[in-house]
């Protein structure tokens, strides 16, 4: 409930820390301009020095390369962040080529079982922050039901335009 948190899944370690109000920019849409300078009220260093210390220690191996600090967006657990406009989302980058891949099976109006199955999951990934439109899930799953993953299915009209809408 303070102005830090952190958490760990998997092998993900992040904190996040609320920082001093930032004035407006102009040049910015008036949003804040992110610094680079350290806030030096700033707890959230010292407890990711200690994390890579402990890592060390435990012969566990943290991966500099994916280190992200002092940034006010990152992709993290699934999510895309941004904290100057506080939005939270699937990420964009994996957003689009699904969409993109769900418009072309809609089309082509057949599919496998598996493919179907795949493209449900991941769907589930990216409606997971906007759960409200998990009701788009229905057909697919219906389809899907009971069937061997080969098999291959002719999509119903009711069908494609579900995956329409997902796209």
């Amino acid at each position: 409930r303070g102005p830090y948190a952190a958490g760990i899944i998997i092998d993900d370690h992040v904190g996040i820390q609320l920082e001093t109000a930032l004035p407006p920019s102009p040049t910015s849409g008036g949003y804040p301009v992110p610094t680079t300078e350290p806030d030096p009220a700033s707890i959230a260093p010292a407890r990711f020095d200690a994390m890579n210390t402990l890592y060390k220690q435990e012969g566990l191996v943290a991966h500099p390369d994916k280190a992200v600090r002092r940034s006010h967006k990152a992709t993290f657990w699934g999510g895309e962040f941004d904290g100057i406009s506080g939005l939270v989302r699937a990420p964009i980058l994996r957003a689009i080529p699904l969409a993109i891949l769900t418009v072309a099976v809609a089309r082509l109006g057949y599919a496998s079982v598996a493919l179907l199955q795949v493209l449900s999951g991941s769907w589930i990934s990216i409606l997971i922050f906007r759960r409200r439109m998990f009701c788009l899930l229905d057909l697919i799953f219906a389809a899907t039901k009971g069937r061997a993953q080969g098999d291959v299915l002719r999509l119903s009209c009711e069908l494609r335009a579900e995956l329409m809408l997902l796209a």
